[in-house]
């Protein structure tokens, strides 16, 4: 029997050469997930590195999705097994990872997410098997099929921001399966792990020297890369983003853009 919400768009998307886009969810509400299924969004970035999503949540959260033909993917807090555990086997088809600041960071990583044994992990999937679980509908699949659907689908997106994962960029690649894996830049994070106390700010030129190297890299090896935008990208952005390897893009996170509206409303109303 098989599973009906396994889907994961952004594979389907990147993989026949389009751009997935997406929300970065600060509110985690399932009725925000009905809102961007109307809209025409292709997935949903849940992210519980800066919000308060618990696991109780992420199973509203993961259904809610579903029910709008979004594909949940989550932000996790930190690089921790057990939690992304929680991600995969809840009906996540994706997670964001922060801070990987080396090659056995993003191999932990990737193995967190896939079963063993398999060829697209360089050192063995870390899942532990439970069939009872609700991405593979409860133990009623074909549980080798299921976990050679998640090793094949589940897709891992490391965040560089960090210098020393600047430093580390090539071989922290070579850890990531094309056409599965990507990943992306927090920029925020990044500018401020280069500044260096009583010295100029640097972090322009150091991004300059290391960003488009590594998106040029990941593009060639056929990596899935996140970008992030305002919400009404005008042309000339989006055609920047494309030509820069861009093909899974992310709204600044709703609670940002959602006071932004309301704000420039307000402040209308009032004529100023």
């Amino acid at each position: 029997m098989a599973y009906p919400t396994r889907d994961n768009k952004v594979l389907k998307i990147t993989r026949e050469g389009g751009v997935a886009l997406g929300v970065q969810n600060y509110l985690p509400f399932s009725i925000m997930m009905d809102m961007y299924g109307l809209a025409g969004y292709d997935y949903i970035m849940i992210d519980m590195e800066h919000t308060r999503v618990d696991f109780s949540r992420m199973e509203e959260l993961a259904r809610a999705c579903e029910a709008n033909d979004l594909t949940p993917i989550f932000r996790v807090g930190k690089n921790d097994p057990m939690l992304i555990r929680s991600c995969v086997e809840i009906g996540g088809k994706g997670v964001v990872v922060p801070h990987i600041k080396s090659a056995e960071d993003a191999a932990n990583a990737v193995a967190y997410c896939h079963f063993n044994p398999t060829g697209n992990v360089h050192g063995g999937g870390a899942l532990g098997m439970c069939p009872a679980v609700r991405h593979s509908n409860f133990g009623i699949d074909n549980y080798p099929e299921y976990r050679e659907w998640i090793n094949q689908n589940f897709c891992t997106i490391v965040l560089f921001e960090d210098l020393c994962a600047l430093e580390n960029w090539e071989s922290i690649l070579d850890e990531l399966t094309p056409g599965r894996d990507g990943i992306g830049f927090g920029m925020g994070d990044l500018s401020f792990s280069l500044l260096k106390k009583g010295e100029p700010d640097q972090s322009k030129e150091i991004l300059a020297k290391y960003v488009p190297v590594i998106q040029k890299a990941a593009k060639e090896r056929g990596l899935i890369q996140q970008n992030m935008i305002w919400p009404g990208p005008d042309t000339e952005q989006m055609k920047k983003l494309a030509e820069e390897g861009t093909n899974m893009i992310l709204t600044f996170p709703d609670n940002g853009w959602f006071t932004q509206v309301a704000a420039d409303v307000v402040k209308k109303a009032r004529g100023k």
